[in-house]
């Protein structure tokens, strides 16, 4: 098949991924001055917010933050039974926020977007990425001063001194890296678009290409790729999980030397988030909360009060020592018991 095919063909395919994304993060971008779409009065609004949230995190049991659509950012200090929105100073999308105390964390997002706070979310400002118009999908820091973003163009990010500055390091193909966890200081994973997964044991100095594959066949001029991850989380310095399209789960017990899809009865709906905790799974997806045991093969639909079934959930997070946390459409939080069986919708915005 010649060059120009294949070019015509993956562009085909990057525009079905693009559609496919859309419904979760294409938003318009505000003229200047502009303020996001009113919802006006709907009934009862189970959301803490309007507007869908993408990721959540608790650095401790009572506080937690979550952000999403339009610079959308909303904190818990009593567990997430209230909720406050904080004030970000962008309207742009934030895919994915990371706090490592209850005072310090970042949030990124759309239009090479990286906020930080040092005071809890009183005040947010903004740091200067290296990367100019990438879409900022993942974020995690470890301690205050070491952190990673990831993004368009398989770009990754680090900074060593808190965000003051920011080193792209590592930017190896034109896929979209979705998720990014590490399990120390040293040892993470950044995975995405077609499998595609990265490795790094040296705090991210250097990073290597594990899985993940995108072809045209040239017998038949198929794509040959591998499955979309959304999500991948570390379990340990030598395992980790991951989570995609259609039921798709993946791990590695090797540090990433051989990666094995897992055979579950989990439905076959698209999953997005994925934690751990006690070993014990949480997994969220299209219009799914579910759990299961670590290693199992097991995954029980989750009794969730109101149900999930015609929404989705975007994110999950522990909290505390026990138990979860979960976001998703119009500012749903959901909360868990300690197995992550039984969830309720949280409290409502206290502004």
């Amino acid at each position: 098949m010649s060059c120009f095919k294949r070019r015509i063909a993956r562009k085909t395919v990057l525009v079905m991924v693009c559609v496919f994304l859309a419904g979760f993060f294409a938003v318009e971008l505000p003229a200047k001055g502009k303020k996001a779409p009113s919802h006006g009065v709907r009934g009862r609004q189970l959301g803490v917010t309007p507007y869908d949230l993408f990721s959540v995190t608790f650095p401790t049991e009572n506080n937690g933050w979550a952000c999403g659509r339009w610079g959308t950012i909303v904190s818990t200090d009593d567990g997430g039974k209230t909720w406050k929105t904080q004030t970000s100073g962008t309207d742009y999308t934030l895919a994915s926020i990371s706090f490592v105390d209850s005072n310090t964390g970042w949030a990124v997002g759309d239009a090479s977007t990286i906020l930080h706070t040092n005071d809890g979310g009183k005040s947010w400002t903004k740091q200067k990425s290296p990367e100019q118009g990438n879409f900022f999908m993942g974020v995690c820091f470890v301690n205050r001063k070491k952190g990673w973003i990831v993004g368009e163009r398989t770009t990754i990010l680090g900074t060593e001194d808190g965000g003051a500055t920011w080193t792209v390091q590592s930017k190896d193909a034109e896929y979209l890296l979705k998720s990014v966890s590490f399990a120390d200081e040293n040892t993470g994973w950044a995975a995405g678009e077609y499998g595609y997964i990265y490795h790094t044991n040296d705090g991210g100095k250097s990073w290597k290409h594990q899985a993940g594959k995108w072809g045209i066949s040239e017998e038949t001029g198929d794509v040959v790729a591998e499955n979309y991850i959304f999500r991948i989380t570390a379990l340990s310095p030598h395992s980790a999980m991951g989570v995609g399209i259609d039921g798709y789960m993946v791990s590695t017990n090797d540090a990433g030397k051989t990666w094995k899809p897992l055979r579950t009865d989990i439905m076959k709906t698209h999953l997005f988030g994925l934690a751990h905790q006690n070993g014990r799974l949480a997994v969220g997806g299209a219009g799914l909360l579910s759990s299961g045991a670590v290693g199992a093969n097991k995954f029980g639909t989750a009794k969730a009060e109101p149900p999930v079934i015609y929404g989705y959930i975007y994110d999950i997070t522990t909290k505390g020592k026990e138990g979860f946390v979960a976001v998703g459409k119009e500012g749903w939080v959901y909360l868990s018991d300690t197995t992550g069986t039984a969830w309720h919708i949280a409290g409502s915005n206290k502004n």
